[in-house]
C-alpha cells in the first residue's frame, strides 16, 4: 500500500479535492473512527476474536511492558487470557486526531479512559480496580473488503492506579 505520499492531490493531479473526493474524506475519518471506538467496545464485551477482527491478518498490537503482539490469531489468544481476568469494564476514547497519508491508510491518535473491575463485587473503590488514562496511537489501511483495519495499535498510559488484586 501507498501509506507514504503526504500530501494530497486531486485524481487529475491538481491541488485542490473535489466534493466527492472530500466527502470520501470525511466518510473515511468517521469509519477511521469507529475502529477505535469498536476496539473499546469489544474490550469491554470481553470479545476477543472481535478485538483481533480490527487487525490486519499481520496487525501488531504493543501494549506496555510487554513484546508486541504480532498477528489476529496471537491478539485473540492473548487478548483471551487477558480479557478473562475482567468482571467489567468501560473505555471511553475522544480528541481523536487522523492523518491519511494516502487515499487508502490513515494514522490516528486518540485519548483513552478506562476503568476495569476484576473482583465479584463492582465498585468504583478500593481493591479489584484499575483506572487507566493516556493514549491509542494507530496506524490503519483500507483493505480490499472496503473495512478500515488497525496494522499497529500502541496503547501508552499516562498514568495508572489500581489493579487485579
Amino acid at each position: 500500500m501507498g501509506c507514504y505520499r503526504k500530501e494530497e492531490k486531486r485524481s487529475d493531479g491538481s491541488d485542490a479535492l473535489s466534493l466527492a473526493e472530500r466527502v470520501q474524506r470525511l466518510e473515511d475519518r468517521q469509519a477511521v473512527e469507529a475502529v477505535l471506538v469498536s476496539y473499546a467496545r469489544q474490550v469491554d464485551a470481553r470479545d476477543a476474536e472481535g478485538v483481533a477482527e480490527l487487525f490486519t491478518e499481520d496487525g501488531q498490537l504493543q501494549v506496555p511492558g510487554a513484546s508486541p503482539l504480532v498477528g489476529r490469531a496471537r491478539i485473540a489468544k492473548v487478548y483471551g487470557r487477558l480479557l478473562g481476568a475482567l468482571k467489567s469494564s468501560t473505555h471511553v476514547v475522544s480528541n481523536f486526531e487522523v492523518t491519511f497519508t494516502a487515499p487508502d491508510c490513515a494514522a490516528v491518535t486518540c485519548v483513552l479512559w478506562a476503568w476495569e473491575g476484576f473482583d465479584g463485587f463492582l465498585h468504583f473503590g478500593g481493591a479489584g480496580n484499575r483506572f487507566s488514562f493516556g493514549r491509542y496511537t494507530a496506524q490503519l489501511v483500507r483493505e480490499e473488503d472496503g473495512r478500515w483495519r488497525m496494522t499497529s495499535l500502541a496503547i501508552s498510559f499516562a498514568g495508572q492506579e489500581g489493579g487485579a488484586e
